[in-house]
């Protein structure tokens, strides 16, 4: 009796960790397949408001978006660019799923596999003003071939899996359903940031293209415009870096030996006209120090902290910058004594457009992604990140090379 219960508990847990991962796979996928799309609509967003359409700057755009296929096919189903292939051997795609609901209904997407690459692909097409269509697709496994590649590592596991399983199988669960909803506010999060500032230099617009407003307000109102341009640039090319990053391999990235005291004084002598105009101290300690780097990397790291520092600060405030050796490493610390940041919001900080304060943050010109090119460039260099804030008192960053 005992052997029978324990078999039939062991088949039944075995039969659960099967149901329940094909469960949790056939609901990533219908997550995964949504969020692929809106992630696909939104390179096209970024496509067009870069301006990256014109033809002088299509070589320009492949090398961006290096994780996408970008397709610009014609008003007759001619393909006039292609990023992945040639298109001297590609036939007419005037009838592919997403072309021919794009032309008709302005946007179409599918989910087939591609002759050309001989794969499965998501596809998202959008009308352009000339009548063109452009096509952005990538590459992805079926959710059939993905299980059949979990089943085995399942069946050789059970045994392990077995003692574990509840707790497993609801804290993967949990994993994926925070994964899926990160994208998911990443991609509304984007969304809404590119449309605050197209909103502002939009009402400005019309309000002084239908002349209703004082020839006093002109210059006001075009100094909105330029300020909310201006924000709209630094977001779209803050995305497009986070991209770059994401896509990144470790191997790609190229280091050397770089004085971080030398880029620590440039970056300080850089900013000390933001500097003042916050009415901040801003100030360079420690002794000359090398660290093996990406030099492009590090000015950016700084930039970002320093930048932070300054525009999260009061007036009379100040800003010192720390760059010294210490034994095996070389430290790099931002220390300021600004508004700093509540222990509540400290674990979250560091991911993309997360603010703590978000008026203050769009009153200073913030795009809510400095931090996490920081996160994303500190871990390509396989360094430690420690946070210390005190709400009222300041904030004090520290990497450790």
């Amino acid at each position: 009796m005992k052997k029978k219960i324990k078999r039939d508990f062991i088949l039944t847990a075995f039969l659960g960790i099967c149901l329940t991962t094909l469960l949790v796979t056939v609901v990533f996928y219908e997550f995964f397949k949504k969020q692929m799309m809106e992630e696909l609509a939104t390179c096209a967003v970024l496509l067009e408001q870069t301006g990256a359409l014109e033809e002088k700057r299509l070589e320009q755009t492949g090398a961006l978006f290096l994780q996408y296929r970008i397709t610009f096919i014609g008003n007759d189903g001619s393909v006039w660019y292609d990023n992945d292939v040639e298109i001297g051997g590609l036939d007419n795609h005037r009838n592919r799923p997403e072309v021919a609901k794009a032309r008709e209904d302005g946007q179409g997407e599918s989910i087939r596999r591609s002759d050309t690459l001989d794969q499965s692909a998501f596809y998202y097409a959008v009308r352009l003003e000339d009548g063109s269509v452009l096509r952005i697709a990538k590459k992805a496994s079926s959710i059939w071939k993905m299980y059949k590649s979990m089943l085995p590592i399942v069946s050789l596991m059970a045994g392990v899996i077995l003692a574990y399983c509840f707790v497993f199988l609801r804290r993967q669960q949990e994993d994926i359903l925070e994964n899926t909803k990160m994208r998911q506010e990443f991609t509304a999060n984007i969304s809404h940031e590119l449309k605050t500032p197209l909103t502002a230099i939009s009402g400005y617009a019309e309000l002084i293209e239908l002349r209703m407003v004082t020839a006093e307000d002109i210059s006001r109102f075009a100094g909105e415009i330029h300020r909310s341009a201006t924000r709209l640039l630094t977001m779209i090319n803050d995305s497009i870096r986070l991209s770059e990053l994401d896509a990144m391999e470790p191997s790609s990235v190229s280091f050397e030996k770089v004085s971080l005291w030398q880029l620590a004084q440039n970056c300080v002598e850089m900013l000390q006209v933001s500097a003042q105009k916050h009415q901040v101290s801003l100030s360079l300690q420690g002794s000359p120090c090398i660290v093996y780097a990406n030099r492009e990397m590090v000015e950016e790291i700084l930039y970002n902290l320093c930048d932070n520092a300054i525009r999260y600060n009061r007036p009379g405030g100040t800003v010192v910058v720390t760059a010294e050796s210490i034994e095996e490493h070389v430290r790099l610390c931002v220390e300021d004594t600004g508004i700093g940041i509540p222990k509540e919001h400290q674990e979250r900080i560091f991911e993309r457009f997360y603010r703590v304060d978000k008026s203050r943050s769009k009153a200073t010109g913030g795009t809510g992604l400095g931090l996490a090119i920081v996160k994303h460039m500190v871990a390509q260099h396989k360094a430690k990140l420690t946070l210390e804030s005190e709400a009222g008192k300041g904030t004090k960053i520290t990497i450790l090379f």
